[in-house]
């Protein structure tokens, strides 16, 4: 019987009379699995040390508890992750998803999950069905994948994005500490209307550090001209996307930036060439403009109104603003 301190290899099983390993206590071990474990209802099997669940039949499952115990770590390589028990990772305990087989590339997490350290997504994928909260840290490595499916999830450390991350319409996900999206990063929002609880939104409670893409992806609802969707709300916004991209083709998502959010709204793009700037209306939609001049004037006295550039302005003279208050979001141009 393996003990504190032991190896446990679990192989590929050849019968059905071997096809699963049953946990029916409490049980430490180090643990190198290409097989299937089960930890019963009240049973709890915790991992020390750098432990393994490798190849496609691999398989931790169960009512039972799963624990990576402090400054352990398991690597996981394929295979699935469920059942009705909990899967913790303890301060400074690790999981990282490295599945870099081109014939199984992602692996599922159908479990739910308190991450106090740290989980990584070192290459391959991870689909999430379970729900995760606890103080852990997130790293989406450039070239990897995270799909938040279904289920909810409170993450209290920072997540940095680095690849690609995608949040479903069935998912609830927070982000109680820092995002970081660097600039290979990309996340992809899922919209079924223009009604707050039909779309993804990125929610953070804390720096919103933008760059790299944003993908938002309409499912089964046409937008419309004027639609707007509030995207993002958090504490601090640092940067923006480089680039905002529809999932039709001809949409075009105008962006307002805000210390604290972004909204898009749905434009049709239409001659761009033609039109420098755009007045946000106070319901959300926009007004396009050919010249500034035409622009500043349209902004009456004692209006409150946020300008957006359309393209790169050269503007001669001077730019007299009295008794109207305006802000000037150049969307990624320059006004010279």
């Amino acid at each position: 019987v393996p003990g504190p301190g032991d190896t446990a290899v679990i192989p590929v099983s050849e019968t059905a009379e071997q096809e699963t390993v049953m946990i029916t206590a409490d049980t430490t071990v180090t643990l190198d699995c290409s097989g299937k474990v089960e930890v019963a209802a009240g049973a709890h099997l915790y991992l020390e040390g750098t432990s393994y669940l490798k190849s496609e039949e691999g398989k931790l499952d169960g009512g039972g508890n799963i624990t990576i115990k402090e400054d352990g770590e398991l690597w996981w390589s394929g295979g699935l992750i469920d059942g009705n028990g909990l899967l913790t990772l303890e301060e400074n305990a690790s999981l990282v998803i490295d599945t870099s087989s081109e014939v199984y590339p992602g692996v599922d997490l159908a479990r739910s999950m308190v991450n106090n350290g740290q989980v990584t997504v070192n290459d391959g994928e991870l689909y999430l069905y379970g729900n995760i909260n606890g103080t852990g840290t997130f790293e989406i490595s450039d070239g990897a994948y995270l799909s938040f499916d279904e289920g909810d999830y409170d993450i209290g450390g920072d997540f940095v994005n680095c690849g690609e991350v995608s949040i479903w319409d069935d998912a609830s996900v927070k982000f109680s500490a820092d995002y970081r999206q660097e600039d290979t990063g990309s996340l992809a929002l899922k919209v079924w209307g223009t009604d707050p609880s039909e779309y993804c939104k990125l929610n953070v409670t804390g720096e919103a550090y933008l760059d790299g893409k944003l993908e938002i992806d309409f499912l089964y609802y046409a937008p419309q001209l004027g639609d707007s969707f509030e995207i993002l709300t958090c504490d601090v916004r640092v940067g923006e996307f480089s680039s905002i991209v529809g999932g039709d083709e001809g949409i075009v998502l105008m962006p307002t930036y805000t210390d604290t959010g972004l909204t898009l709204t749905v434009s049709d793009g239409s001659a761009p060439g033609e039109y420098v700037c755009a007045i946000l209306n106070e319901d959300g939609t926009y007004t396009k403009y050919t010249a500034l001049d035409d622009a500043l004037e349209a902004v009456q006295e004692g209006e409150t109104r946020t300008i957006l550039l359309l393209k790169d302005i050269e503007y001669a003279s001077a730019i007299i603003i009295k008794n109207k208050h305006i802000t000037f979001d150049l969307n990624g141009y320059t006004l010279d």
